[in-house]
């Protein structure tokens, strides 16, 4: 989403001693606690002062509650959100995923990033953001890479924590046609030892259910295409719920027959020939494309609003999407600072009110999910659906 006019403000930029960004040596570290599934997480941010400062920022996750705490649930039984797909009530057995609340994280694996390895040319505008990296070094390295990650846990983390549903995007390296590689911005780790840590997972937790969502993809042909599949298909090999229909897909379905990923796959022709991927129609995902929180929250709202589709999965992006201006005026900061924590702001006071079916969310997406008790929250929507049906039925 850049433009020649930002990579020339950035060289300016990088290249003004008076305002130059230090983003090593002089950029203190300072670490914030959270408990995540029985074990202290530290989500390490740069704090540099003025740069990251920002109005109004409600970074005290403590004084987060929960949308429904006084709805104990099945709440009250969980050590950790490992395994909270298991301890949903019956009642929710026999219901369709798509009328379950389910977090998600957008751009699932850009923890993995790496800084020093070369730019994703196939991105938008990678040649003038490699002029900028040759130019600059470290400093614009930096800066490309501060607005790129999405993600302070890794896949593992995240499931863990309770993520259910993952955004990947794939990409093959110029210098490496043999292998896939998640992707936004730079390149991060092999497509296929994520998806090797989900199987490690879902063996220890054996009830929980996982959405991989495959839906950019760089660089690509029609045979690397067979060749991905192929490979994800053999990792997967035994558990993968081949294409039903939202509306089969219910967990006593899913657990009866031992099938626990369902593999989302935005390529026509290679679901075609599978047999076994389900299609990207079977889960939009309207992009709010904005820095307005306020219009984020309207264009999520207005969207369920109009219904969902009947017969498909639905995520509700709660993300603010950086324009040139921002990126351009905060150069020492980052997509956290600027983009995640706001939204979260603005998304959980709006989740609080919502219960789940099929007229509300059904796969929430978020920017750093470990903020905010995000995961937590979408999790406790489906104690407020089982509760207020429970109440209306003793009535």
């Amino acid at each position: 989403q850049s433009t020649w006019g930002l990579h020339t403000c950035i060289l300016q930029y990088c290249h003004s001693s008076s305002q130059l960004c230090d983003f090593s040596a002089s950029s203190g570290l300072k670490d914030r606690h959270y408990e995540i599934s029985g074990r202290l997480i530290i989500d390490k941010y740069l704090n540099m002062g003025c740069c990251l400062r920002r109005s109004g920022s409600k970074l005290d996750d403590s004084k987060a509650d929960t949308p429904n705490s006084s709805c104990q649930c099945f709440l009250g039984k969980l050590d950790s959100f490992a395994d909270w797909m298991s301890f949903l009530p019956p009642q929710l057995h026999g219901v369709a995923l798509k009328d379950i609340a389910i977090p998600g994280s957008h751009d699932s694996a850009t923890k993995s990033l790496d800084k020093d390895g070369p730019f994703n040319p196939a991105e938008s505008d990678s040649k003038a953001i490699e002029d900028i990296i040759k130019f600059t070094g470290s400093i614009g390295r930096s800066v490309v890479y501060n607005w790129s990650v999405t993600q302070d846990f890794d896949v593992f983390e995240q499931l863990t924590a309770g993520i259910r549903y993952f955004d990947i995007r794939v990409a093959v390296k110029p210098n490496d046609p043999v292998n896939f590689y998640v992707t936004h911005g730079f390149y991060g780790r092999k497509v296929i030892e994520i998806m090797k840590e989900i199987v490690e997972f879902l063996s220890a937790h054996p009830k929980e259910i996982v959405l991989v969502d495959c839906n950019h993809f760089y660089g690509m042909s029609s045979r690397d295409h067979e060749r991905l599949v192929a490979e994800l298909c053999e990792v997967f090999q035994g558990i993968m719920c081949p294409y039903l229909g939202a509306e089969s897909a219910t967990l006593d379905v899913l657990w009866e027959n031992d099938l626990r990923v369902l593999l989302f796959y935005h390529d026509d022709a290679a679901v075609a020939a599978s047999g076994f991927l389900w299609p990207g129609t079977a889960i939009p995902s309207p992009w709010p494309d904005t820095m307005d929180a306020g219009k984020v929250i309207q264009f999520l709202q207005s969207n369920l609003d109009r219904g969902r589709p009947a017969d498909s999965f639905y995520v509700s992006q709660g993300i603010l999407t950086p324009s040139t201006g921002t990126i351009v005026g905060h150069l020492c900061a980052s997509l956290k600072v600027e983009c995640g924590i706001p939204a979260l702001e603005a998304l959980v006071p709006w989740l609080k009110g919502k219960s789940a079916g099929p007229k509300s969310v059904n796969v929430v997406l978020a920017d750093f999910v470990g903020l905010h008790r995000f995961i937590e929250l979408v999790v406790s929507i489906n104690c407020v659906c089982r509760c207020s049906d429970t109440s209306k039925s003793q009535s």
